[in-house]
């Protein structure tokens, strides 16, 4: 079991990496609305990676557990 102030570095360490993932998600939706199709199979590309890593997370923690 990590100690606290271990526990709370990696907790602002996901804020900040959700906080820059939203930006860019955001920033890539708004150039996919604008019509540049580099941002909008970038945003799929991400989008679609997320859902696999939802899907996919019990058996990736099993397997860190292990």
């Amino acid at each position: 079991m990590p100690c606290k102030a271990c526990e709370q570095r990696r907790q602002k360490a996901l804020e900040t990496r959700r906080k820059f993932r939203d930006e860019k998600v955001a920033r890539l939706t708004k150039g996919c609305d604008e019509g540049d199709a580099d941002a909008c199979r970038t945003l799929r590309s991400l989008l679609g990676s997320e859902k696999y890593d939802r899907e996919n997370r019990f058996r990736s923690e099993l397997h860190w557990r292990a």
